[in-house]
């Protein structure tokens, strides 16, 4: 995997925003716990996958819960929607 550099601002409520490239390297996914550790001496950092999410998500748009199964993967009323306008 290659190194991902990025800068994110902290929201006025303490929030940052994961890139969706870096969710995706790691295979971590929204509802996924993650473990934050703070080390004083090098003032870093460091995110590591604490508890995966049981919670199904959408093949395509990893956004939303899956209505319906193809061939064991799920899909969302959304992506389902733009798949049957093209």
């Amino acid at each position: 995997m290659e190194n991902l550099n990025t800068i994110r601002k902290i929201d006025e409520l303490g929030r940052i925003t994961l890139p969706h490239g870096l969710m995706e390297a790691m295979d971590w996914q929204r509802g996924d716990s993650l473990l934050l550790a703070f080390n004083a001496e090098s003032e870093t950092v460091t995110l590591k996958l604490h508890e995966k999410s049981d919670k199904p998500i959408c093949a395509l748009c990893k956004a939303n819960e899956p209505k319906v199964t193809l061939n064991g993967v799920g899909i969302c009323a959304d992506c389902l929607e733009r798949i049957k306008a093209l």
